[in-house]
């Protein structure tokens, strides 16, 4: 089962084309089909979206189920697995160091969303990674290791992550 520290994304992510056409999909869900979760794979070419089809805001729980069905889709598809929780309603919550908690707007085009992605990272050439960023990654798995396996604590956790990530 997975931490709730560690549902969520962070580090870099590019997402496929694929990917970031069903997250448009997603965002722009209406009232029956309102956006709830949406899962991407470590390597960006795999996803599971939850759907709300009581409104926005009306459903909760299902976290560790979307991370085991886009992790089986990913790695039936030769893919990485390691999903991770990239938005919750139309929010991203994936943390790259500039892409959590940004809000996606329904009433934006699709050319203006895969803008805002680019823009923070998670799509396109700009979401290369750079060699900075590699090693941001490798220390936050390290350190997400030391914490799953009981070395750190919750809060020795979360303060050397905030040391990485606002290097």
């Amino acid at each position: 089962s997975y931490a709730s520290s560690t549902k969520y994304g962070y580090g870099d992510l590019n997402l496929s084309d694929f990917v970031a056409n069903a997250f448009i999909r997603y965002v722009k869900g209406g009232h029956t089909k309102a956006p709830y979760l949406f899962a991407v794979s470590a390597d960006g070419k795999q996803f599971q979206s939850y759907i709300c089809s009581a409104g926005l805001n009306n459903c909760s729980g299902g976290d560790e189920r979307i991370l085991e069905e886009c992790d089986r889709y990913s790695r039936k598809g030769g893919g990485s697995g390691n999903c991770r929780i990239f938005a919750r309603l139309r929010t991203i919550k994936w943390d790259n160091g500039s892409s959590r908690n940004k809000k996606i707007k329904s009433k934006w085009s699709e050319s203006e969303i895969k803008e805002k992605l680019k823009e923070h990272n998670l799509y396109g050439s700009t979401a290369s990674k750079s060699k900075d960023s590699k090693k941001i990654s490798d220390q936050l798995e390290k350190l997400n290791s030391l914490y799953k396996s009981g070395a750190i604590t919750e809060a020795e956790f979360k303060k050397a992550k905030n040391r990485i990530l606002n290097n």
